[in-house]
């Protein structure tokens, strides 16, 4: 029993490590910007679990469908329609999912710092920069982020914690935006 004690805490303790610099890494509004094939603001109209290979519960993915409302890098345009396909979702009581992972709620207004890609299986697609660090929510005249992850402004030496208790007015937002990307 001790022996499995011990396995499982090293087990714990290496998945911590390996898993923790992806969903805290910091990223700053710099990189963001920088490193983004598109900056889009977007409404998510429908997501659709489904099963890459038969039933197995280890390939539950998720078909999110957005619609771009306004956009300040890249091929997205306003109007378009595009689809992004992710690790994880629920089929039934089977719930599947990536740490550190966004969240998106049907009719959901976000901002998204996207990078595309091509997969071997699914072909053309786009992840989120940074995991849940490359999604922030838009409520009415505010932004922020589903988890209390501050955003680092390098060149300011600043971080904001852009919490749902802690916002960020849009307009300032997307002028931080504009501002790394002239």
């Amino acid at each position: 029993m001790k022996r499995i004690i011990i396995i499982l805490f090293v087990f714990m303790f290496i998945n911590t490590q390996a898993i923790y610099p992806t969903i805290n890494a910091n990223l700053s509004i710099e990189y963001l910007c920088s490193n983004s094939t598109s900056i889009i603001v977007a409404k998510v109209i429908s997501l659709d679990s489904f099963y890459m290979n038969d039933t197995n519960a280890e390939d539950i993915y998720t078909s999110i469908k957005f619609e771009v409302m306004n956009s300040f890098k890249g091929d997205l345009k306003k109007d378009n329609i595009f689809e992004m396909v992710r690790c994880g979702g629920t089929i039934g009581e089977i719930t599947r999912g990536q740490f550190g992972a966004p969240v998106f709620k049907k009719n959901q207004k976000v901002i998204l710092f996207v990078k595309e890609y091509v997969s071997k299986i699914i072909g053309r697609n786009y992840s989120i920069l940074g995991l849940s660090e490359g999604k922030f929510n838009l409520v009415d005249e505010t932004v922020f982020r589903d988890y209390n992850i501050p955003l680092k402004n390098e060149s300011k030496k600043e971080l904001y914690n852009v919490t749902k208790k802690n916002p960020i007015n849009k307009n300032n937002f997307y002028n931080l935006i504009r501002s790394y990307l002239q």
